[in-house]
């Protein structure tokens, strides 16, 4: 154990001060809890104000258990279940962004126990539900990859959990992130010990709550791993064929032709981290928000998000050919940032599907210190929060302090480059020979 310290310079800035660091980091976790802490308890029961992507799958549960349709429109939904009266977009109060809830039926199963509970009581419940499987799963993560752990440890996990921006929007918002993040790993997990029915199933469920999941797929085709394939693609016809028994035929055809289209026009949101996002904010914006794209040219910036999302498929596809280190771990957790950076939208919640590839670039500093400084702008700028950094520069935004169009290419496509980043650190060992000894 005693060379393993020696040789493995895991990332710590208060190293040099020796026994003195768990007092530091206790301090710092006296700070944060201080003035985070009441805001991560006040978002635990859910705001309609500050975030309610929850409300469309409560909504939905609702109106199904009440004999409406799952996808009836969301601002009907709010006033005869919550009895408020959805403003205008210049007027204060309860804005509705999006008129149905935008996610797969079978997701609703899921939920349709949390909404027999009122609006608040259900957030509540839905994100300490959530969090008990993140908690699972970084766990998972953490044993797997034997990352070191220390008795002072919680206080710098802590640190990290309540400054993730991520995180925040995720709790904030009532997301599926913690809950498809679980069900990767598990599927990594089965996988990772070639157990192939066990790799494929959990993959098969998360693809059936969100449909971005199934790129995955890719990694078991590559590999051959034709039971675990089958399993995925067995599972998930499944999960849709129950939907499609309890719910009806009309509702997927309601959410395959009138949902999809609706949220498609998302796909230019500013805060939209895939390359779809990237380029589309720029060139052809169907939301230009209060952002200005570049003179709009649809048809080139169509081609460049084809042409991106083709390359990092077809690189994603040749290193699997590829001998790697860690080529199990590696390949998978790749597949997730490839997954993320070429989806029609990944919003900046989503990249918490991505910590576990951020885990092994931390454990990959051990044979490649150079990698520290890329490693500490990585996790700075995976801890931004988007939400607060929006309205600040909404606000400088009026003052028209800096040209509109620069925050679309530098601070607005934040989570972007930080993927960039994660791809980069992840891809690094790859090439390169480690700078310290293996063992």
């Amino acid at each position: 154990m005693g060379n393993l310290k020696k040789v493995w310079p895991w990332l710590d800035p208060f190293r040099p001060v020796g026994k003195y660091r768990p007092l530091i980091y206790f301090l710092l976790f006296l700070f944060v809890v201080c003035f985070q802490g009441p805001r991560f308890l006040a978002s635990l029961p859910g705001n309609l104000v500050s975030g309610g992507d929850f409300f469309q799958d409560w909504a939905s549960a609702n109106d199904w258990l009440a004999g409406r349709s799952l996808y009836a429109d969301l601002s009907d939904s709010l006033n005869h279940l919550l009895n408020i009266q959805v403003s205008k977009n210049e007027v204060p109060g309860i804005v509705m962004d999006i008129q149905v809830n935008a996610h797969p039926p079978f997701s609703l199963f899921m939920v349709i126990p949390f909404a027999l509970l009122g609006y608040e009581s259900s957030v509540l419940a839905w994100n300490l539900f959530s969090l008990l499987l993140f908690l699972f799963s970084i766990i998972l993560v953490w044993r797997t990859l034997e990352l070191p752990w220390h008795w002072w440890s919680i206080f710098s996990a802590t640190l990290l959990f309540l400054q993730c921006g991520p995180i925040q929007s995720q709790i904030i918002q009532g997301q599926w992130n913690f809950i498809l993040l679980f069900l990767i790993v598990c599927s990594w997990l089965a996988h990772r010990e070639n157990k192939p029915w066990l790799a494929g199933i959990p993959l098969g469920l998360a693809a059936a709550i969100k449909l971005t999941p199934l790129f995955l797929i890719l990694i078991f085709v590559i590999q051959r791993k034709w039971k675990s394939l089958f399993a995925t693609v067995i599972t998930f016809a499944i999960c849709n064929l129950i939907a499609v028994i309890v719910f009806g035929m009309h509702e997927f055809q309601d959410y395959i032709f009138r949902v999809l289209p609706l949220v498609k026009e998302f796909e230019g949101s500013v805060v939209n981290a895939s390359w779809n996002g990237f380029i589309r904010k720029l060139f052809f914006p169907e939301h230009n928000e209060f952002y200005p794209p570049f003179p709009l040219l649809p048809a080139i910036g169509k081609t460049l998000v084809l042409i991106l999302q083709l390359v990092f498929t077809t690189f994603f596809i040749v290193m699997g050919w590829r001998t790697m280190p860690e080529k199990t771990d590696r390949y998978f957790f790749l597949g997730i940032i490839v997954m993320l950076l070429i989806s029609p939208i990944t919003w900046d919640h989503y990249l918490i599907l991505a910590l576990p590839a951020l885990a092994l670039s931390w454990k990959d500093l051990r044979h490649h210190p150079i990698l520290n400084l890329f490693f500490i702008l990585t996790l700075i700028l995976f801890c931004i929060y988007m939400g607060d950094l929006q309205y600040g520069i909404k606000n400088l935004a009026d003052f028209q302090i800096i040209p509109q169009t620069i925050y679309c290419l530098t601070v607005l496509s934040i989570p972007t480059y930080a993927l960039l980043l994660l791809f980069a650190l992840v891809l690094y060992p790859i090439f390169r020979k480690p700078q310290l000894p293996l063992n």
